[in-house]
């Protein structure tokens, strides 16, 4: 509190019984207010579980759970066959790649024929308009 706000009291102008009595209300009110804070907090706690919190479709602690369509699951018998070692192992020949060849990009443009293009601008061609 700024000291602006602050009052000052004479407490000497009042009985005994009336400082009682208003430290009473005082309390009682203060009281109020907590339990008011309390079930605000509450809420907003719940709300945040409700927005945020584990869905309601999950297991609730006691509930009873039937295996009615999980029926298929539960009695399927896995199928196991297993493959013959040399499947699943690649030969040597299989396994390695190609090496690439270095040069390949010369050789390949190499074979084609070159022919040189000579363009002559005059004078005014060869200013920017810009």
């Amino acid at each position: 509190m700024n000291k602006a706000e602050v009052k000052s009291i004479n407490l000497s102008e009042y009985s005994r019984k009336e400082l009682e009595e208003a430290f009473i209300k005082l309390s009682i009110e203060k009281e109020q207010a907590e339990l008011r804070l309390k079930w605000h907090e509450e809420q907003y706690r719940l709300s945040k579980q409700k927005l945020y919190g584990k869905s309601s479709e999950k297991n609730i602690d006691g509930q009873i759970t039937l295996p009615i369509f999980n029926e298929a699951e539960t009695e399927r018998q896995p199928i196991v066959v297993e493959p013959n070692l040399d499947d699943c192992v690649k030969s040597d020949d299989q396994a390695s790649k190609p090496k690439k060849r270095k040069g390949k990009r010369e050789n390949d443009f190499s074979k084609l024929p070159k022919q040189i293009v000579e363009y002559k601008l005059s004078s005014e061609e060869k200013i920017c308009s810009k």
